[in-house]
This record gives C-alpha cells, structure tokens and sequence, in this order.
C-alpha cells in the first residue's frame, strides 16, 4: 500500500503505479501533535471554521478517522507499506507518525524519498526547479523513484525508529504552534510565521482574491485553510 501526507499527490501516485493509495492528511506542521485522540482539540475546530466547504469540528476530526483505521488496518493485515515522503514539514512530521505508529509491526517498509529539486531537458538546455512539495512530479518521475526504493531491514528500521521517536517526543514537548522545515530541520515557530507572505491588501479587493493572489505568488506548502485563517487574524478579511 501506498501511504502520502499531501492530498493532491494521491491522484498522479495511483494512476502512476496501479496500487491503492492511503492518504493520512496529518497536517501535523500546525497545531498540536497531541490531538489524534482528543476530538476537543482547538485544531478541529480552527480548521474546520475556515475550511471551504465548511464542516464541523467533529466532521473534521473523524475525517481523519477514518484514514487512521484504515493505516491500522492495512498494519494489522502485514501487508507491504510504501511510505512517499519529502524535507517539506508536512511529509517529515507524517513520516515520524508513521514510525510512531508502526512499533514493531512486521510490515515491509519502503521509504521513497522525494526530492524538491528536478531537472528539466538535456545539456546547455537543461534547468532545475523547485518544488514546493512533491505533488508537482509527473507519473514517469514516480515510477522511476520506485525502481530504487528497497525495503528497510528490520533491525535498521528499528534504530531509525528510535531515533525518530526521541525527535517527535522532542518536538511534542516544544508544543510549537507552527513547524517548518528550514535547511532540513524541523524548527518551531510563532503561528504568525508565514502572515510576511500574505499578499498586501488592495483597496476595494474580497478576501478571496487576497487569498488567491497569496497562494499563488507564494507556492509555499500551506493549506488554504490556513491562509484563511490568517487573514482573519490579520484583520485583511471577515469571519
């Protein structure tokens, strides 16, 4: 099974491969990283209040649910996990979850790393883009990556398990309300870190074209939902 964090990967991975695609949308960059059982969390609520279309907090929470059931189901079955990852925040923390998660599961585990950076067309020609996640990959890229992900051997999956834990134990005890990843590193931050990215406010300009405008000059790795709220908690739109 193939396990993302982005939702907009989900499509391009299935028709890539042909294999059935678990999205667990953790969005763990924003919030706490204590919230998974606790529906009372103001997590649900935040993002169910500025999510399009809205729904409530306690839709919003067991819409996550449902993809953990099904990650646990998948575990208690044995089959193989194949887990797409990236350095953005979003995939790092859904990776240290994972592992998490797993324990001492038998599972086979693939881990494909998926760079940021591509290049395009051949010699004099050729140019590099970034990314801002890895939704931006075509089918050929994905099913290229597969061809030299191996299954991590138990006893190395193990020592990284470890390893990981001890930064996610980290990382909950900071209690950060934002997390970035900065030179791949995952660092805590204010939650009004990316408000210096939200696109001036024009006069006589919606909410909604300041949130398009945002979106689209930034291509930084940050759901709408977030964006929005920010907007209002910056004054530039209404509830």
């Amino acid at each position: 099974m193939e396990l993302v964090f982005n939702q907009t990967l989900v499509r391009t991975l299935a028709h890539a491969l042909g294999q059935p695609v678990l999205t667990l949308a953790l969005e763990a960059q924003f919030g706490a990283l204590t919230r998974w059982d606790d529906r009372t969390d103001p997590f649900w609520a935040r993002k169910a209040q500025y999510a399009r279309p809205r729904v409530t907090a306690t839709q919003c929470w067991a819409g996550f649910q449902r993809q953990r059931v099904a990650f646990q189901a998948a575990v208690a079955s044995g089959v193989p996990l194949r887990l797409w990852w990236s350095d953005t925040a979003e995939d790092q923390l859904g990776q240290l979850w994972v592992f998490e998660q797993l324990a001492a599961a038998p599972n086979p585990l693939t881990a494909v790393h998926v760079p940021l950076v591509a290049a395009h067309g051949d010699g004099a020609a050729a140019t590099l883009t970034t990314m801002a996640a890895p939704r931006e990959l075509d089918e050929a890229a994905l099913r290229h990556l597969t061809v030299t992900a191996t299954p991590q051997p138990m006893a190395l999956r193990q020592a990284l398990r470890q390893a990981l834990h001890w930064q996610w134990q980290q990382l909950q005890d900071e209690a950060a309300p934002v997390r970035i990843a900065l030179e791949g590193q995952l660092i805590g931050v204010a939650e009004d870190f990316f408000d210096r990215f939200l696109a001036p406010h024009r006069p006589n300009e919606s909410a909604t074209a300041v949130l398009g405008r945002t979106m689209g000059q930034t291509q930084l790795n940050v759901p709408e939902w977030w964006w929005r709220y920010r907007l209002v908690q910056t004054g530039r739109a209404a509830e």
